[in-house]
């Protein structure tokens, strides 16, 4: 593997603002935080400040996806899906807390509650490549190679054949199928969107390989 198995952002990404003083009572402190999330979505996100946003109002669904989004992408999963899976509980059609729970659980080897997460997603909304690709993904894991493949198809339309991680998802599949020209071909695609990999080369060398066994 090479690195390419990240945390994809979710489809929305809130930021929040940095250093904001607590001095207002409980409802208009979570009146002050809404205007915060609604003003500044290019700010850095104040972890601190969600938390006690979180404290103040624990139903509060905003500051719970906010936080639980910016634990995934700071790799904090365990305390994640403990609170993505909170925010789902106050608004169970919440497409990024769901997408965000998957990605954590994943990230955890929780790889059959990942696919129920993506799963729900994508019930949330179809057309969303992350949901697709890393559901593809988790079903590669867990030995579905044509649900799998389904997904990751999808995801590469959906993304007008611009996302390289669909077909390198892809020749890992087929070379687990030992499909060896098929996961050359997906890997010869992938070079032509990312021609700039840092494993170029090794990619081709391994391309060759392929070939040769696909004989």
């Amino acid at each position: 593997m090479s690195g390419y198995d990240h945390f994809l952002s979710p489809d929305v990404d809130y930021k929040f603002r940095q250093g904001f003083g607590w001095g207002a009572g409980n409802d208009l402190a979570v009146e002050i935080v809404v205007a915060v999330v609604a003003s500044a979505p290019d700010q850095p996100l104040d972890v601190v400040v969600l938390n006690r946003a979180i404290q103040i109002y624990p139903q509060y669904f905003d500051a719970l996806e906010l936080l639980g989004t910016e634990q995934v992408k700071d790799q904090q999963y365990e305390p994640a899906i403990s609170v993505l899976t909170k925010a789902l509980e106050v608004n169970s059609r919440a497409f990024n807390s769901a997408f965000a729970l998957g990605v954590a659980q994943f990230n955890l080897k929780q790889l059959q509650p990942s696919i129920e997460s993506f799963r729900r997603a994508l019930l949330l909304n179809e057309r969303s490549v992350n949901a697709n690709l890393w559901l593809g993904i988790a079903l590669r894991q867990t030995s579905r190679p044509e649900e799998a493949e389904s997904y990751l198809r999808q995801a590469d339309r959906l993304s007008e054949s611009k996302l390289p991680e669909a077909h390198w998802q892809l020749a890992l599949l087929f070379n687990q199928l030992k499909k060896y020209k098929e996961a050359a071909d997906e890997l010869e695609i992938f070079l032509k969107i990312q021609p700039d990999s840092r494993d170029a080369e090794l990619i081709k060398k391994l391309i060759a390989k392929l070939r040769q066994q696909s004989k």
